[in-house]
């Protein structure tokens, strides 16, 4: 089975620095609303279906995230069964972001 990796919040920080990668939100309209890391695509995961072909192309570089971690690595699983090669996930979600995040 295709596998994606796993990033902690303090890489994600890291990472999302880098050219062309992508920060995809999928948690609901109204949690992006209320908070969101800036810069990041909005794609809620009951949308990503529907909209991942529009939105992202299978060679870019994406890394997901939810609140908690779980939505995010259900994101990342279906990214990666649409042909994705290039798919992470932050650990924890914005719950721990939100927490003191330094650098590795």
């Amino acid at each position: 089975m295709p596998q994606f990796e796993t990033l902690t919040p303090a890489q994600v920080l890291v990472e999302r620095a880098r050219p062309g990668v992508k920060l995809v939100d999928v948690r609901t309209t109204e949690e992006y609303l209320e908070e969101h890391i800036p810069d990041s695509l909005h794609l809620p995961l009951q949308d990503l279906p529907s909209l991942v072909h529009v939105s992202l192309a299978p060679d870019d570089e994406i890394i997901v995230y939810c609140q908690h971690g779980v939505r995010s690595k259900h994101a990342a699983q279906f990214l990666v069964t649409q042909g994705f090669t290039n798919v992470s996930h932050m650990a924890g979600g914005l719950a721990v972001w939100n927490g003191p995040v330094e650098p590795e």
